[in-house]
């Protein structure tokens, strides 16, 4: 059985290789620990890019209504695409 992180790291590099913009996988790795198995993950950082925590309310902020509520139906398309 793989750990979480081992995991994740997997998806993120099926992911890569369908053409979905990820984080490259820096280091993975798991190891027996008090509890059991532990896992980590570190990841780059995407340029140029704003996490949705963020940029979502900055768009809803800065934006009409009618707006925003555009931009945001054309979010969801595109992570659908993505997906």
């Amino acid at each position: 059985e793989w750990s979480p992180a081992m995991q994740e790291a997997a998806n993120l590099e099926w992911a890569r290789r369908q053409g979905v913009p990820v984080p490259e996988v820096v280091a993975a790795g798991e190891y027996v620990g008090p509890g059991g198995l532990r896992s980590f993950l570190a990841v780059e950082e995407l340029t140029g890019m704003r996490a949705l925590n963020e940029a979502v309310p900055l768009a809803m902020a800065g934006m009409a209504p009618d707006e925003f509520q555009r931009w945001k139906r054309g979010l969801v398309q595109e992570m659908a695409r993505l997906a």
